[in-house]
């Protein structure tokens, strides 16, 4: 918002006042990782279900939503927690994209899958 000021100044026998406009800008802060299962670093075996948690909040206050990444076009809209199964060995990365609307916080996995 914009709020008005005035200011004084005075040597003892005159004074001068100055009224001036400041206007604050909100500032958004990203979401932030309080949690997340499992660890980052995991190995699976092949056909394996595994699920993914994330816990986020918003230090705004704002509500946060969850974009789950296994590829570059796979992509899930979900709530904060995805079951996966890897049908093929190697290595994956499975990301939590945790966004407030205006910034984003990611997290990323890695997994081993045998």
């Amino acid at each position: 918002g914009t709020y008005s000021l005035t200011f004084r100044a005075s040597d003892g026998m005159d004074e001068v006042f100055k009224e001036v406009d400041i206007k604050v800008y909100n500032v958004n802060r990203a979401p932030v990782v309080a949690s997340a299962e499992p660890k980052k670093s995991i190995t699976v075996k092949r056909n394996e279900k595994i699920k993914f948690r994330i816990e986020a909040n918003d230090p705004d206050g704002d509500e946060v939503s969850y974009l789950w990444k296994f590829s570059l076009l796979e992509h899930y809209r979900k709530s904060n927690v995805i079951a996966r199964t890897f049908t093929t060995a190697g290595q994956k990365k499975v990301k939590a994209v945790v966004s407030d609307g205006r910034d984003e916080t990611e997290y990323e996995w890695d997994v081993k899958v045998v």
